[in-house]
């Protein structure tokens, strides 16, 4: 157990490291309040608003698994605004 006692968690990752590029992840951000908003499960919900406020942070960046659930969200988002009926007023 001392093993764990040396790590430090407030590290900050190379650029090298991250999941995804910074170019990703503000697409990612930008549509987040949409998300937000759509989401309807309880474990989404909580999930989107914990990632929304660690985003407040300019050196956070998601593990692996966020950013595989980030970019899953969105692009369900997505897909859905692209399904609905668009009427169009003459």
């Amino acid at each position: 157990m001392k093993q764990f006692l040396n790590i430090k968690f407030t590290e900050r990752r190379n650029a090298s490291d991250a999941v995804v590029s910074s170019t990703e992840l503000k697409h990612l951000i930008t549509n987040w309040p949409y998300v937000m908003r759509q989401v309807t499960d309880d474990w989404a919900r909580r999930f989107a608003y914990e990632i929304w406020e660690k985003a407040a942070n300019p050196y956070w960046c998601p593990t692996l698994k966020q950013a595989h659930v980030m970019q899953k969200m969105v692009r369900e988002l997505a897909r859905a605004c692209t399904d609905e009926t668009v009427i169009l007023i003459e």
